[in-house]
């Protein structure tokens, strides 16, 4: 068991690193100076030399991306260009709570759906109940949570006005959010409920 997690864990880490190193090469790449965001546009041009000297932007992406990798490693996630300068995991620590409190929503709608679902639908086999729950189960695994996000903000936040389009300060601005994260595992783990009821 502790074998199995201790090997799943560490092969996050080559996709880990994948991805940060996917990210790094957009961000490189994308249009902007990050010595004009941190400085603004009226310093001197010496000045934004010597900015991107001192942090390293003029050394080649390769060595950009294993320096702030070997930083990641010691806790270090940098400091923000912009203009306040503060420290990154400052800013992702400040941002956390929001996150596992959506996290833990979408988790709820999950569980509290998709087993029900799956079982009903295993219950009920090859009827009306069974066809319709897979078919928006296939919806659910199908269709990119972002592309659900903004339908559900289209009709539901803008449409009705029942809930914020933006912000965390209430609990109902996380329900739409939830939804959108929660409704792709839902749908997958009904499908596999109902799948492994069946055999």
């Amino acid at each position: 068991m502790w074998r199995f997690i201790l090997k799943r864990l560490l092969s996050l880490i080559p996709v880990i690193a994948g991805v940060i190193f996917v990210v790094f090469i957009i961000l490189h790449m994308a249009p902007g100076d990050p010595a004009r965001l941190a400085l603004g546009d009226e310093a001197e041009p010496q000045a934004y030399i010597d900015w991107r000297e001192e942090r390293g932007l003029n050394d080649p992406v390769l060595i950009q991306y294993f320096r702030y990798m070997f930083k990641i490693v010691q806790g270090d996630f940098g400091t923000s260009y912009g203009r306040t300068q503060t420290p990154v995991f400052g800013e992702i620590m400040a941002k956390f709570p929001y996150t596992l409190a959506l996290a833990l929503c979408a988790m709820v709608i999950t569980l509290l759906f998709a087993f029900p679902l799956g079982v009903l639908a295993a219950v009920k086999h090859n009827s009306w109940f069974d066809n319709i729950s897979m078919f928006f189960s296939l919806i659910g695994v199908s269709m990119p949570t972002f592309w659900l996000g903004m339908l559900l903000i289209l009709y539901f936040a803008l449409g009705k006005g029942w809930f914020p389009t933006t912000g965390a300060g209430s609990w109902n601005a996380v329900i739409l959010p939830a939804v959108s994260i929660g409704f792709g595992a839902m749908a997958g783990m009904a499908r596999t409920t109902r799948s492994s009821m069946l055999e």
